[in-house]
């Protein structure tokens, strides 16, 4: 069971794998440090048939999914194969967050559970710091999930299932 947000598909389509690949490599920027937005709408890179990139964002969003891929041939056309997963350093600070929310709400909850903190003094704040966490990295990531998701579709000109 994933606690964190996750998401695996595939896109498939007609075309065969180097004219994805370069429907891909086409619509990627290299990432790079700028104030000006690239106008393609994904910065990442593009290797053979494999590429990792992120949507690119108007705005700050943690939560927004690092897309990996590769693109295979399938009957008369081709699979694209797609994880999208949170950036490595926002899984090591919220799996931090979370297990520091975990250990916070079962304290405090064996705490009133043996009266040896009145629920009252304890208040509600300890045992939403959890739901809390969850929610946000939830919330912002399904967001961006599903914008991204549509982007790439349009990106290799496929129509979403």
């Amino acid at each position: 069971m994933r606690i964190l947000p996750y998401e695996r598909f595939t896109i498939q389509s007609p075309l065969p794998v180097d004219e994805l690949t370069h429907r891909l490599r086409s619509g990627v920027a290299p990432v790079r440090f700028s104030l000006r937005r690239p106008a393609q709408p994904f910065q990442g890179s593009v290797h053979g048939d494999r590429f990792v990139i992120h949507r690119v964002l108007g705005y700050r969003n943690s939560f927004r999914p690092e897309i990996t891929g590769r693109v295979v041939p399938a009957g008369g056309g081709s699979t694209i194969e797609v994880s999208m997963a949170l950036h490595p350093v926002i899984l090591a600070f919220m799996g931090f967050w979370l297990t520091i929310a975990a250990l916070v709400f079962v304290g405090f909850g064996i705490a009133v559970v043996s009266r040896a903190a009145n629920a009252r003094d304890v208040g509600v704040f300890p045992f939403l710091f959890l739901p809390f966490g969850l929610a946000v990295c939830t919330i912002g990531f399904r967001i961006e999930a599903n914008r991204t998701k549509q982007a790439l579709y349009r990106l290799v000109g496929a129509v979403a299932a």
